[in-house]
């Protein structure tokens, strides 16, 4: 029987933007019949870490063990490293950077396949074998491991040698090392001992009985894919099926007692704090009754010169590309080519906290959003703003929400490298764009880079 890896199902935009913001998802009260339980092990703490694809994943294979092995004392339930299959993957992942000469995406994030690759490759350990707590903390502080390690395979991949040298590899898994902890060869498991295949062999975990599926409509159904997201760095392939048999497949193995790795953005506005991930967009949910929707962003410019970046989501592209471009030139701005603007943002994890009330100190709130892997912290009057890479933006909200710091916004953004001051003309025009624009049901996002202080 093969099981399944399912990657994601539908893409829904967020529905958040930086100035033209429209309604968030709420958290609304939700009750839930559970109608089929199967056993797994505790939600593990991945704190200021890029490695959730690891956690959830290994997770997953810890639900297979105990399956598989058919356990059913919750005390001998498996408990997998996380950081063993993080070690290898960024191995992997550094050797294929450098033969690409850089041009692979190179950061803490990935996918659920990762894992399946490095199970098959090298086997699995058991967390006591291999804690990854190696650079004293109590918790994942990865931030630091992550930047050294961009750093040291940047510097290689530009070859300043001409020459690849020996030393590159024992190098920065030296790194690896430092931090994580060796991979170990051997370990022992109730007194019997065991290489990580043993042990993976001895977990009845074959890598080759899995399958990962996806329902996307910018591919052909029944057909392989690689899966054009950059965490998919090791270019692997998804078998492409429709939404109501991608459905059938995930009940069928839910309700014959096997669990599924899901994968999805969870930066999308549909995804909350709390744990729930909810559908905000009707019309992307049915394009499995005949209607294809697609998501496609544009490019230009407002008054004044102002960068906007439009993202849309349409059944109607034509229609569409003419009502954004009719909102550009109503007020004096143009419709551009793809590229024209986006090169002038940066995408960023952005969490919003409110002050007004003077409960927090500035400086206690930098150290803190530093220490939970922040990239820059900014504060406005009774604004403070932390900022992170999208790779580390769920793990830095989870580690300060831990510290009770509540948001008055968390998304994913196109933050501006620049803005643009307007005359109260070309101000009021920008206004009344932007407007048009926000009333457009095919809009989903409007960035901009107006300075409107």
């Amino acid at each position: 029987m093969k099981k399944f890896i399912i990657p994601v199902a539908i893409l829904c935009a967020s529905i958040c933007a930086t100035a033209q913001v429209k309604s968030p998802v709420a958290d609304l009260d939700y009750t839930f019949t559970t109608v089929k339980a199967n056993p797994i092990t505790s939600v593990k703490n991945q704190a200021s870490s890029g490695t959730c694809w690891a956690y959830s994943t290994i997770g997953f294979f810890e639900s297979e063990a105990i399956c598989l092995g058919n356990i059913k004392d919750t005390l001998k339930y498996p408990d997998f490293s996380v950081f063993y299959v993080v070690s290898h993957s960024y191995m992997d992942r550094a050797v294929k950077y450098v033969r690409l000469d850089g041009n692979l995406t190179f950061g803490a994030g990935s996918e659920a396949d990762d894992v399946l690759h490095v199970i098959e490759d090298y086997g699995i350990v058991p967390l006591e074998a291999m804690t990854g707590m190696n650079y004293g903390t109590e918790l994942p502080r990865q931030a630091e491991l992550d930047a050294v390690l961009a750093g040291y395979i940047s510097a290689v991949a530009k070859n300043p040698n001409r020459t690849l040298t020996t030393a590159w590899r024992p190098g920065f898994q030296a790194v690896l090392d430092a931090y994580l902890g060796p991979c170990p060869e051997k370990f022992t498991v109730d007194g019997k001992e065991y290489t990580p295949a043993e042990y993976r062999d001895a977990m009845k975990i074959v890598p080759e009985d899995y399958v990962t599926l996806s329902s996307f409509t910018h591919h052909p159904f029944y057909s392989w894919f690689p899966l054009e997201v950059c965490d998919n760095w090791r270019w692997d392939e998804v078998y492409n099926v429709p939404i109501d048999e991608f459905m059938s497949v995930l009940d069928d193995a839910i309700m014959k007692g096997y669990t599924v790795a899901w994968g999805a953005d969870v930066s999308h506005a549909g995804f909350t704090r709390n744990g729930l991930g909810i559908l905000v967009d009707v019309k992307a949910s049915s394009a499995g009754s005949g209607e294809n929707y697609e998501s496609i962003t544009y490019e230009g410019y407002g008054p004044g010169g102002v960068a906007v970046i439009v993202e849309t989501m349409t059944d109607n592209r034509n229609r569409t590309a003419g009502s954004v471009r009719h909102h550009f030139d109503k007020y004096g701005g143009n419709l551009g080519a793809n590229g024209c603007v986006s090169w002038s943002f940066d995408k960023k994890g952005v969490l919003v906290i409110d002050n007004e009330d003077g409960d927090y100190e500035e400086d206690q709130v930098m150290m803190d959003a530093m220490d939970c892997g922040a990239d820059d912290f900014e504060a406005d009057d009774d604004v403070f703003t932390v900022y992170t890479t999208p790779d580390d933006f769920n793990a830095v909200a989870d580690a300060m929400s831990a510290k009770n710091y509540k948001f008055v916004s968390a998304q994913i953004e196109m933050v501006p490298q620049n803005y643009v001051k307007l005359s109260p003309e070309d101000a009021d025009k920008m206004e009344k764009m932007l407007d048009l624009f926000d009333d457009d049901d095919d809009v989903q996002n409007t960035w901009h880079n107006w300075d409107q202080d």
